[in-house]
C-alpha cells in the first residue's frame, strides 16, 4: 500500500523492492499456490491495484518472471549489499 511505502521510505536508509512478473506467471503462480485464479472480485482488490499509485517511490524492481524464489533472495540480498556496501572478506 502507498502509506506502507512511504512509512518505509521515511526511515534512515531504507528502500522498497518491487518484485514484477509478467500477468502470465502471475496467474501461474497464483494457479500453482491457491489451486485456483482469482475472482474478478479479488483481481480488483485494493491492495492489487494500488501499486500503480506509488511505483515512482520504488527504489529497485526486480523482474522475477524467470525466477526461483531463491533466485529473488539472492538478487535480494545483492542489492542490500551494494546499496550498503557490504563486503564479504572471508
Amino acid at each position: 500500500f502507498q502509506n506502507e511505502a512511504e512509512a518505509i521510505l521515511a526511515m534512515p536508509n531504507s528502500m522498497v523492492i518491487l518484485f514484477d512478473a509478467s500477468d502470465e506467471v502471475r496467474k501461474e503462480r497464483i494457479l500453482l499456490r491457491d489451486g485456483a485464479l482469482m475472482t474478478e472480485s479479488q483481481m480488483s482488490h485494493k491492495s492489487e491495484k494500488e501499486i500503480d499509485l506509488f511505483s515512482d517511490k520504488v527504489s529497485y524492481v526486480i523482474d522475477s518472471s524467470s525466477m526461483t524464489v531463491e533466485e529473488q533472495g539472492i538478487e535480494t540480498m545483492e542489492i542490500v549489499k551494494d546499496k550498503f556496501q557490504v563486503y564479504n572478506y572471508a
